[in-house]
């Protein structure tokens, strides 16, 4: 039942441009992970959320399918440390 209730969420899930776009400015780092072979979500939906979120960081990994963070776990885990930190970096900046 779980499985077909996350597929269900993600169906009818849907945020405005608007909305995107004041995410990716509020927030101190964004990343944007698509995989050019995911079958479930296709790269062209992480292109639609850079599209609107201009301050996003977006990658899209041409070898990799949907479960890209397990194919890919070394590459993937040193991304979100550099991501992590650039996040703490952009937050120390604006508390000061």
């Amino acid at each position: 039942m779980g499985a077909v209730s996350q597929m269900a969420a993600a169906l009818t899930h849907g945020m405005t441009p608007d909305r995107l776009a004041k995410i990716s400015t509020s927030i101190p780092k964004v990343l944007i992970i698509s995989a050019a072979e995911d079958v479930l979500i296709p790269y062209t939906e992480g292109e639609n959320l850079k599209r609107h979120m201009p301050e996003a960081e977006y990658q899209c990994w041409e070898k990799g399918g949907h479960g890209v963070c397990g194919q890919y776990k070394e590459r993937f885990n040193q991304l979100l440390e550099k991501v992590f930190k650039q996040g703490n970096e952009a937050v120390g900046r604006r508390a000061n």
